[in-house]
């Protein structure tokens, strides 16, 4: 089943988003648009609709979507999908931030 993405996020229960986050928020990712895009589309040609704000500001969302990704049969999506996960640890690790 895909997933659906929200139809308005400014419209988010503002309990639900407390400062910048949604639920289950960790903080925004660091991903770069172009890669956050283009595996958006690839999941779309695949029928999954993936929310580019939830994958960046919900953490939980966010390896739902790279887990259902590295279970495809498309050889680009599950890399797409590797490679954003290996930023992701990159970016929990702390290394090489800022802060």
């Amino acid at each position: 089943m895909p997933h659906l993405a929200p139809a308005s996020v400014s419209n988010a229960n503002p309990r639900w988003a407390p400062g910048m986050g949604l639920p289950n928020a960790g903080g925004a990712t660091g991903w770069p648009d172009e890669d956050l895009q283009a595996f958006a589309l690839r999941m779309a040609s695949h029928g999954y609709s993936v929310s580019r704000t939830f994958m960046r500001f919900d953490r939980r969302y966010a390896l739902e979507q790279l887990q259902l990704a590295h279970t495809s049969a498309d050889d680009a999506l599950r890399a797409m999908a590797t490679r954003l996960f290996g930023l992701f640890l990159h970016e929990q690790s702390g290394i090489g931030t800022r802060g």
